[in-house]
C-alpha cells in the first residue's frame, strides 16, 4: 500500500467529527499562516520583524505565542457551527472552498490594510457564511457522494458478515 493510499484509507475511517475537528484546525492553521505571510509583506520595509526572513519572523515565540491560543480559539468556537453545516455533506470539498475563500480574505483585507480587530471579525463573517453555502447550496460539489455512501454501506455489510461467520 503506497503512502497516498495509506493516509486516503485513514481518512475514510475517520469518524464524521473527527474530521470536522481536524479540518477546522486546519482552516484555522491556514488562515493564521496567510495572515502572518501577508502581514510580514505588508510591513515598511525599515520595520524591525523585515529584517529577518519570513520564516523567522513567522515562527518568532511571541508571534506564535500570541496567534496559537487565538487560531485554536477560533477553531473551537467554530467547530460546532462547522459540525452542524458540513453534516452529509463532502467534508473535504467544503473544506477546499472554505480554505480557499478565507485565503483570499485574509490577503485582501490585509493588503488594503483594514486594522486588525476590523478585519478578524470580518473574515469570520465570510467563513461562516460559506459555511451556510455549503449547507444549503444544492451544488453536487458539496454534496456528499451517493457513490462513497454505498461503498460505505457495501462494506458495513461485508464487515457485519464476517462478523456472523458468513
Amino acid at each position: 500500500m503506497s503512502r497516498k493510499e495509506d493516509i486516503q484509507s485513514k481518512y475514510s475511517e475517520m469518524r464524521y467529527g473527527e474530521k470536522v475537528g481536524v479540518l477546522t484546525f486546519l482552516g484555522a492553521l491556514l488562515t493564521m499562516f496567510t495572515f502572518l505571510i501577508t502581514n510580514y509583506f505588508t510591513l515598511p520595509l525599515g520595520d524591525m520583524a523585515r529584517q529577518s526572513n519570513v520564516i523567522c519572523a513567522i515562527f518568532d515565540p511571541f508571534v506564535l505565542t500570541v496567534a496559537l491560543p487565538i487560531t485554536a480559539l477560533a477553531a473551537a468556537l467554530a467547530f460546532p457551527f462547522a459540525y452542524f453545516c458540513l453534516k452529509e455533506r463532502n467534508v473535504f470539498n467544503c473544506s477546499l472552498f472554505i480554505s480557499s475563500i478565507s485565503v483570499v480574505s485574509v490577503v485582501t483585507l490585509t493588503l488594503n490594510e483594514i486594522f486588525i480587530f476590523k478585519a478578524i471579525p470580518i473574515i469570520l463573517v465570510i467563513l461562516f457564511a460559506c459555511l451556510l453555502l455549503c449547507k444549503f447550496l444544492p451544488v453536487s460539489f458539496f454534496r456528499e457522494s451517493t457513490i462513497i455512501k454505498k461503498n460505505n454501506e457495501s462494506s458495513d455489510k461485508f464487515k457485519d458478515n464476517e462478523g456472523n461467520g458468513h
